[in-house]
């Protein structure tokens, strides 16, 4: 078995039709070409067994000895066993001075004496508590009484070896673990073991979906948790959609927020027994949830791949840590877990877009002073965010933009209670009209050496149109693909005067009404899909090109007055497309034809602008 790391996205809300989907009905065997044996042990621990055929003992190790304490970088055993057996509950108590522990402690589990742990997981994250310890109770786990417990089954036929890892670089105080065995159990071999694997995305890419887990083997999938966190103040990011892929075959899915079932933020968090929200606050725009396969474990016969979006068409800055849990055979193969530093929670987020210091060209220019080249998408003009790293005992270089007037900022990379390599906030350092290719940025040390920034953020300072006119919906009857959408000639393509009223099939009269964009600029144009029509006006005080930037879901037509700057038949494979067209002195009618099909369609649209000359208006004047 494989355990891939990439970076990709995900989700559904019932597995019934899944089953049915890759060939099983809810009461249904397995395919017979399959090793029955690995299910057929994978379901006895699943189900609550007619007549006990083991032990259950007891086994604890107390507040006292050497679990009462783990010094930093010690690991501590606190379970180990002779198979054939079942570990059918566990419960964990510890207390650390490090705020980091949750994600500095980590969990790992070895079955069947195998060298590559089947678990290496941070403590929190695999008790579903990735941010803050928050009590909750669902069917396979929880915290509550200041422990962790889990009633995941934990099969092994010959051994069993649950360790604890300090990377806090702190002691750890009254550790305290029991466990339920059911020892001597009969197990059906080839045993399906418990794995689980933690993956988070550090640098989130537009366009990037977040892979939870990507398995070849056989086995069944049980259950998800999730702790994400938001870069752009809103949990809009929940509103992606999400793909299980089983066996090859991709699934229906639905949103990220129906998955795991997350309410409104307004509402309170809500914790059922196989799905729910620990955590969701507002002040950091965080959620800790959780969804439970254990009455609907998910079969997979070749492979297993779980993905999620990161909001609509994946624009949406979020950073997800995710655990998968499942059970199948050995052999297998987990990436290596990411050491404890690289693993905490960051206290602060680098935007979607930005460029990472590792990521661009960093020219030394003589001792002490350093250059650094970044390649700039379109001419426009934009605000300079400095992202330093803490580098305790280097000397704060000075940061500029090459070629400005301003003497630019001092970047402070001693503060107070940092570590290196702490990502720290963002310093505005300058605004530039970028009408090259490049911005080059200069630090300077006074003849030490520089540490070069973890990021540098270049944001367009022109917003998001926001005033717009809209009239629709007229039917899509080409079925599920929306580009047909974009074939059939209605009023509004021949005649977009705004006092114009226009008929729909079936006789119904629809005059232009004034949109609102939402606060990201996103205009909902055909909320229940079909072909609608939204325009607004752009000034310009000459005649110039201009490069328009816009993102959709659906299939989108662009004009600037009556000629045609745009056409795309599908959703882009990117965040962001551009357009040249060409505007004239005073206002200039931007005319967008969005068709949807069988989901909503959207759209949010901006001029490049580098000396700040257009400005857009619902009506001239």
């Amino acid at each position: 078995m494989r355990v891939a790391t990439l970076t990709a996205a995900v989700l559904m809300t019932g597995c019934g039709h899944l089953r049915r989907a890759v060939g099983l009905e809810a009461s249904a065997p397995p395919p017979t070409e399959l090793p029955t044996a690995v299910f057929a042990g994978t379901q006895r621990v699943l189900s609550t067994p007619g007549q006990p055929d083991g032990r259950l003992e007891r086994i604890v190790t107390t507040g006292s000895g050497a679990a009462a304490e783990v010094a930093p970088g010690d690991t501590v055993v606190l379970l180990s066993l002779a198979g054939p057996g079942v570990v059918r509950r566990i419960r964990i108590t510890l207390a650390s001075p490090d705020p980091h522990w949750l994600r500095r402690v980590a969990l790992r589990m070895h079955w069947d004496d195998e060298v590559q742990p089947s678990v290496h997981v941070p403590l929190g994250d695999f008790f579903g508590n990735g941010f803050e310890l928050r009590p909750y109770a669902s069917l396979a786990m929880g915290f509550a009484g200041e422990g962790f417990y889990s009633y995941l089954p934990m099969p092994f036929a010959r051994s069993a070896h649950i360790v604890l890892e300090n990377g806090t670089g702190e002691t750890i105080e009254a550790v305290a673990f029991d466990a339920d065995v059911e020892t001597a159990a009969t197990l059906t071999e080839p045993v399906a073991t418990l794995h689980a694997l933690w993956n988070r995305d550090p640098r989130p890419r537009p366009d990037s979906r977040h892979l939870v887990v990507d398995i070849e083997g056989a086995g069944w999938f049980v259950g998800t948790t999730l702790a994400a966190q938001g870069h752009e103040g809103s949990f809009a990011f929940l509103s992606g959609n999400g793909i299980f892929t089983v066996d090859g075959n991709p699934l229906d899915s639905s949103t990220v927020a129906s998955y795991v079932g997350a309410g409104p933020a307004s509402e309170a968090a809500v914790a059922g027994p196989l799905q729910g929200v620990a955590l969701q606050e507002t002040e950091h725009t965080r959620l800790a949830a959780y969804r439970w396969h254990l009455a609907d474990p998910i079969p997979f016969r070749r492979s297993f791949r779980l993905e999620l979006e990161r909001g609509r068409a994946d624009r949406e800055g979020a950073e997800y840590a995710t655990v998968a849990y499942w059970y199948q055979s050995e052999p297998h193969e987990l990436p290596r877990l990411p050491g404890p530093h690289e693993r905490r929670v960051p206290d602060v987020l680098v935007p979607r877009d930005a460029l990472w210091g590792d990521e661009v060209e960093v020219v030394g220019m003589g001792r002490g002073v350093t250059r650094m080249v970044l390649p700039v998408p379109r001419a426009d003009r934009y605000e300079v965010n400095v992202f330093p790293e803490a580098s305790p005992g280097s000397v704060n270089p000075t940061v500029s933009v090459v070629g400005s007037s301003d003497p630019g900022r001092e970047l402070d990379v001693n503060p107070a209670g940092s570590e290196p390599g702490d990502l720290l906030p963002s310093v505005v350092v300058d605004t530039v009209a970028a009408n090259r290719r490049t911005v080059d940025l200069q630090l300077d040390a006074g003849g030490s050496g520089v540490a070069v920034p973890a990021a540098v953020h270049l944001r367009p300072l022109n917003s998001w149109a926001e005033r717009w006119w809209g009239i629709g919906t007229w039917p899509n009857w080409g079925g599920p693909d929306p580009a047909t959408g974009l074939l059939y000639v209605w009023g509004p393509d021949d005649d977009p005067a705004l006092d114009r009223v226009h008929e729909l099939p079936n006789g119904h009269a629809l005059a232009w009404e004034p949109l609102d964009a939402e606060e990201d600029g996103t205009v909902e144009l055909a909320p229940d899909g079909g072909t609608a029509y939204a325009q607004s006006f752009l000034y310009s005080p000459r005649r110039r090109a201009v490069t328009l930037v816009t993102e959709y879901e659906g299939a989108l037509r662009v004009r600037i007055d009556d000629t045609p700057a745009l056409e795309r038949p599908r959703r882009p494979g990117h965040a962001e497309v551009e357009m040249d067209a060409y505007l004239l002195p005073g206002w200039n009618r931007v005319r967008v034809k969005l068709a949807a099909a069988g989901s909503a369609g959207s759209f949010r649209m901006r001029a490049a602008d580098p000396f700040g000359e257009l400005y857009w208006a619902r009506t001239p004047y």
